[in-house]
């Protein structure tokens, strides 16, 4: 199967294909534009798969020596995998009943239909399923699975909540019914969490008026909010989970497709033989583990104390030229050090992630985020606890070894100053303002301004630039208009 055949003007618009998902696909291509590496053959297994599990294809020419391969699965197809979710729901009693089919086509969703066509395009097991892994194995030429949307509808909903304060539950239901329970339920854990961060705002400005700047009544107040918004999130939680009909459906994830299976195991509810791997065998990978963690925020800890050491020193203690700029050095120091030891840490918790052998998202994600915790809470507080247990008790010993540093500076003629050490006592005040103020501007910009510009330029030099996909097309307009649609899309995630 050749691309170039698959392109041609006699295609049906994508819009009559109305696709489900788009894989970005490797295709290279030699400078006369004949495939190399078996790009041809590759791309002709994918098609045949995608065909055999029940997919209508189409191709387009995206950028880079890619093809977009835009995919639609057949109603009869997705209707039976629909139909196994259901009974595995009904069997694990996240359901009390089995609908019929007219009730299940009468109460599908866009996020239904797409979790069950990937289980068919990902899950190798599922109802003959393609068992596609993006970026592994034989499918390494696979960069990306991405599911496709309503570009209107898409539109239209982001310009009503913009102009909302906050969204609604009617919104979050919304959400729900488009991408899913779980993504529905991070925006609803926003919006519980944005509505409960006013008590704690307004004992901070109680607080700031009446107590002192780190008032021990204000702590303890905090410390009785969190403990009773997490309670009350757990309960709101519940009710999401009863309202939605997820209850328990955690029991019954697809595995990974990165998973590899050492034994089989029978499923007690539903008699199916699974692959599985020994849990005991994956917490003592976990626990491995630990000495890495352990090793890299030793090392973050010590470096941070030592620009903490040059920071005093050419802050408060040097008095030679160039002081003005020569107190910008730890900050550099920080900046150049801590994306090259996150970057590190990250390829050895990638790779102990992988050795794990994770059977499902969840516990995959789970142990992820415990990884990355500590380095990232260390790197972005480690400060404060410096100068609160650090330099706050213990500056004034710097009197005493004063003289030693006079003297072995003045080898090196750095002058130094000559009267006693004064400890900075507004530095954990500044600390605090920028954790407080600062910290939430730069975020602020980094997270929703940012991205708007890259996207934006991105988007001008995509346009400006001739086609250099690895196949040509001469398409119709309505596909093109559709394409260019969707691209942003896949550009942005």
């Amino acid at each position: 199967i050749m691309p170039g055949k698959i392109l041609s003007s006699n295609v049906k618009p994508l819009g009559e294909l109305n696709p489900d998902f788009v894989l970005s696909v490797k295709y290279l291509v030699d400078q006369k534009g004949v495939p190399i590496e078996n790009s041809d053959q590759k791309f002709a297994k994918l098609i045949k798969t995608l065909k055999s599990a029940g997919f209508y294809s189409q191709v387009r020419p995206g950028e880079d020596s890619t093809l977009l391969l835009f995919i639609k699965v057949s109603d009869a197809v997705l209707l039976k995998a629909l139909k196994s979710f259901h009974l595995k729901d009904y069997l694990y009693g996240v359901k009390n009943s089995i609908d019929d089919d007219e009730q299940i086509l009468e109460h599908l969703s866009s996020a239904e239909k797409l979790r069950a066509a990937y289980s068919l395009i990902s899950d190798p097991v599922f109802e003959g399923g393609a068992g596609i892994t993006p970026g592994a194995g034989e499918w390494a030429f696979v960069e990306k699975i991405i599911p496709l949307y309503d570009y209107e509808l898409t539109k239209r909903l982001i310009t009503e909540w913009s102009k909302k304060p906050l969204i609604d539950e009617n919104d979050i239901a919304t959400i729900k019914d488009i991408a899913g329970e779980k993504v529905a339920l991070y925006f609803g854990f926003l919006r519980f969490y944005t509505v409960w961060l006013v008590v704690p705002s307004v004992l901070g400005f109680v607080s700031y008026l009446f107590f002192s700047r780190y008032s021990i009544v204000f702590t303890i107040l905090n410390l009785l909010w969190a403990i009773v918004m997490t309670n009350a999130w757990k309960k709101k939680e519940n009710v999401y989970a009863i309202t939605w009909n997820t209850k328990d459906s955690s029991f019954i994830e697809t595995k990974r497709g990165e998973f590899v299976g050492e034994t089989e195991e029978i499923d007690t509810v539903t008699g199916i033989k699974s692959p599985a791997f020994p849990s005991w065998k994956r917490t003592l990978r976990e626990l491995a583990f630990i000495p890495v963690a352990l090793g890299a925020a030793l090392i973050l800890v010590s470096y941070q104390f030592g620009c903490f050491f040059i920071e005093i020193f050419l802050n408060e203690i040097y008095d030679g030229p160039g002081k003005q700029f020569l107190s910008l050095v730890p900050t550099v120091l920080i900046v150049g050090f801590i994306p090259i030891l996150t970057a590190g840490y990250t390829i050895f918790a990638n790779k102990f992630l992988a050795w794990e052998n994770h059977d499902t998202n969840t516990s995959y994600e789970r142990s992820s985020v415990q990884k990355q915790f500590i380095l990232n809470f260390l790197a972005s507080y480690m400060p404060l606890f410096i100068t609160s247990f650090v330099y706050l008790p213990f500056g004034h010993l710097v009197n005493t070894y004063l003289s030693f540093i006079q003297t072995q500076t003045s080898k090196y003629n750095i002058s130094i100053q000559q009267n006693r050490f004064q400890i900075n006592k507004d530095r954990l005040n500044q600390q605090f303002a920028y954790f407080a103020v600062t910290a939430q501007v730069v975020g602020f910009f980094l997270e929703n301004i940012v991205p708007v510009v890259i996207r934006k330029v991105t988007e001008h030099f995509r346009s400006s630039k001739e086609n250099n996909s690895a196949v040509a097309l001469t398409d119709l307009p309505e596909a093109v208009s559709y394409t260019h649609l969707t691209l942003p899309t896949i550009c942005s995630v």
